[in-house]
C-alpha cells in the first residue's frame, strides 16, 4: 500500500495537528532569510527535446491541454492530455506505447484529469478534478476508483504507508467567519479516515482574499516530507508527515509582494496578488528547486475585460520573467538558472527536468548539469 498524496487547488496550510503547540513547532523549525547566493555551485540545463510541436507530423504528439507528467523506472513518460481526456505513454524515442481514457464519468473515463503518478507496482493513478481517483494497471486497464469529498486541481503523490492526503481550495466551517481557519493538508487512509491535518493559511481582510492569496505548490521527498512554495507570498516551507514545521525560508525579490484585494460588496478582484512562485520540486539529493518570478506583468489584470485579456496574454507570451532557484536541504540559496519561456509547471525525475509551458500543449525536457 502506498500513500496517495493529493494536492487540490489553492488554499493553504498550516498545522492543525500541531496547532495545539505552535510554540514547540517554532522552536524546532529553522528559519532562513536568503539575501544572496550562499555557494558557487553552477547549475545548467542542457536541452534534450521538445514534445508537442504544432508542426509535428505525428498526431499522437499533438496535445490539447497538458496538465501533468510522470516517468516510470524504464524511462517511459506519461502525459495527461486533459483537453482530450487521454493519458499517453511514450518511450525514450517518443514512440506512442499506449493511450487510454475517454470523456465521461464511468470507469476509465475522465472529466478533467489533473494529476498522474505511478506506484512501486507500476500501477497508474489518475486524479480527476471532480474528486475521483482511479487506479489502472501498467497496461492501462481500469482496476478501481474512489472518491474524495473535494475537487482536485493539482497533483497526486504516492508515499509509502498506505495513506493519502489532499489539499482543499475552499475554506470550510468556521473559516467562513474567520474562526479557526481550515488546515490545508489533510492525510487520510484509503477508508477515508482522517489521520492528521496541518497547515495554516495567511489571514487576509476577508474570506475571498484569504482564498485567493494562499495558493501554493507542493512536492514530497523520499522521506515523506512535504515542501510548499506559496504562489503569492515570499514563503517556502518544509513539513514532516506528522505536520511538524521543519524549515521555513524566503529569498530576495526585486519587487514588492502585494496581497489580493477584493471588493467586499460584490466580490470583484480589484488588485491581483503578486506572482512570486510557480512551482516547487525536490531532487534525489534533497535540493529544493523553486520556480520564481523575476518581474510582474505590466497590466493590472483587473477591471475591464481588455485589462484581463492583456494580463493573460502577457503571461502566456512573456519571456524572461521567471528563474529557477536552487536551495540546499537546509534552505540556503545555492544556484539560479534564468528561464526564457514562461512556464506553467515543472517536474524533476532523476537528472531531468520537464517544463509544462504556459501554452498548455508543449513540454520541454532538459538535463540538469552541475559543475
Amino acid at each position: 500500500m502506498r500513500l496517495i498524496y493529493l494536492f487540490i487547488t489553492a488554499s493553504l496550510l498550516f498545522c492543525n495537528s500541531c496547532s495545539n503547540d505552535s510554540q514547540t513547532e517554532n522552536q524546532k523549525s529553522k528559519i532562513i532569510n536568503n539575501n544572496e547566493l550562499d555557494s558557487t555551485v553552477n547549475f545548467e540545463l542542457k536541452f534534450c527535446r521538445k514534445l508537442g510541436e504544432l508542426e509535428d507530423k505525428d498526431p499522437n504528439l499533438h496535445f490539447f491541454e497538458i496538465t501533468d507528467i510522470t516517468k516510470d523506472i524504464s524511462g517511459n513518460i506519461y502525459i495527461i492530455d486533459m483537453g482530450n481526456s487521454k493519458i499517453k505513454k511514450f518511450d525514450r524515442d517518443e514512440n506512442l506505447l499506449m493511450m487510454f481514457g475517454n470523456k465521461g464519468q464511468g470507469p476509465g473515463e475522465f472529466i478533467a484529469p489533473m494529476s498522474i503518478d505511478i506506484d512501486d507496482q507500476g500501477n497508474i493513478w489518475i486524479a480527476d478534478q471532480i474528486g475521483v481517483i482511479q487506479k489502472f494497471s501498467m497496461d492501462g486497464d481500469f482496476i478501481s476508483s474512489f472518491r474524495i469529498p473535494v475537487r482536485i486541481s493539482f497533483y497526486v503523490h504516492f508515499l509509502n504507508n498506505g495513506l493519502y492526503a489532499y489539499r482543499t481550495r475552499h475554506m470550510e466551517g468556521e473559516a467562513r467567519g474567520f474562526g479557526e481557519l481550515t488546515p490545508l493538508i489533510k492525510i487520510y487512509n484509503q477508508e477515508n479516515n482522517k489521520i492528521v491535518e496541518f497547515g495554516k493559511p495567511e489571514k487576509y481582510s476577508n474570506d475571498l482574499e484569504t482564498f485567493d492569496g494562499n495558493h501554493y505548490y507542493s512536492d514530497v521527498d523520499k522521506d515523506n516530507n512535504f515542501y510548499l512554495s506559496f504562489a503569492s507570498q515570499n514563503r517556502i516551507e518544509k513539513y514532516s508527515q506528522d505536520g511538524m514545521l521543519l524549515l521555513k525560508f524566503d529569498r530576495k525579490l526585486n519587487y514588492d509582494v502585494l496581497p489580493p484585494k477584493m471588493d467586499g460588496k460584490n466580490g470583484m478582484l480589484i488588485q491581483r496578488p503578486t506572482l512570486v512562485s510557480a512551482g516547487i520540486q525536490v531532487d534525489s539529493e534533497d535540493r529544493i528547486w523553486v520556480l520564481t518570478y523575476t518581474k510582474q506583468p505590466s497590466s493590472s489584470g483587473v477591471g475591464s475585460l481588455d485589462n484581463i485579456k492583456k494580463y493573460k496574454n502577457e503571461l502566456s507570451n512573456a519571456e524572461n520573467i521567471q528563474k529557477l532557484e536552487v536551495f540546499d536541504s537546509l534552505g540556503n540559496l545555492i544556484g539560479e538558472i534564468p528561464i526564457v519561456q514562461n512556464i506553467k509547471h515543472f517536474k524533476i525525475f532523476g537528472d531531468n527536468i520537464y517544463f509544462i509551458c504556459s501554452d498548455n500543449f508543449t513540454i520541454l525536457e532538459y538535463e540538469i548539469i552541475k559543475s
